[in-house]
Order: C-alpha cells, then sequence, then structure tokens
C-alpha cells in the first residue's frame, strides 16, 4: 500500500517513471509495484521455515543479515532501467526499501518472538 502511495504522489509531483522496463514496456507498470511488493514474501516466508527448522536459536538473526543482503542486492533492478531518470531511480529505490521493511520486519518481528 506504501509503495503504492510513494508512486502516486511522485507522479503527482512530476517524477518520470519512463525508461526501458523490457521488450515494449516504456514506463513502470502498476500492477508491477503490487507484485514486486508481496511476492518476495514467499521465499522470506520459505526461508523462515528452513531457519527454524535448522536454526531455531539463531532464526531471526540469520534472517535479519540474509533479509539486508537481499535489499542490498535489489537496488541493482532499477538502476539497470536505461533512460529511467534520477527522481524514479530514487522512488523505486525507496519503494525497495519499503518493501524489504515491511516484509523483513514483520517475518523478523514473528521469529524473534519464538
Amino acid at each position: 500500500m506504501v509503495n503504492f502511495v510513494l508512486y502516486f504522489g511522485a507522479s503527482a509531483a512530476g517524477v518520470s517513471f519512463s525508461g526501458e522496463f523490457g521488450p515494449g514496456v516504456d514506463s513502470l507498470p502498476v500492477p508491477a509495484i503490487g507484485i514486486s511488493s508481496i511476492v518476495p514474501a514467499i521465499p522470506g516466508a520459505i526461508l523462515a521455515l528452513i531457519l527454524l527448522k535448522v536454526t531455531p536459536a539463531k532464526a531471526a538473526s540469520v534472517f535479519g543479515i540474509v533479509s539486508i543482503v537481499f535489499c542490498v542486492l535489489s537496488f541493482g533492478g532499477p538502476f539497470g532501467v536505461k533512460g529511467l531518470g534520477t527522481g524514479g531511480l530514487v522512488v523505486m529505490e525507496f519503494m525497495h526499501v519499503v518493501a524489504a521493511a515491511g516484509i523483513g520486519g514483520f517475518i523478523w518481528r514473528k521469529l524473534s518472538a519464538r
């Protein structure tokens, strides 16, 4: 939800999300925002379940480290979009942080409570 607010707010403020997102895709598709904000929760939850089986005492710590690494690696996505302006790049990078904090933070809190 927050990423949609960021997207539409930034668009209303004049930030352009135009670039080469793929063959025939010249601007950030709105459905991609929702999908990219939810889909990473699936492998995150699977990782959490594996960590609970393998290393239950340190599951939260290991998950936190892996989440931070994947968040940093996810920054490469927007940097790879040719033609994307600085404003669009900054907002998209912030969207990655929001998604990572929401998904990773929720799962991490659940693991920490154990």
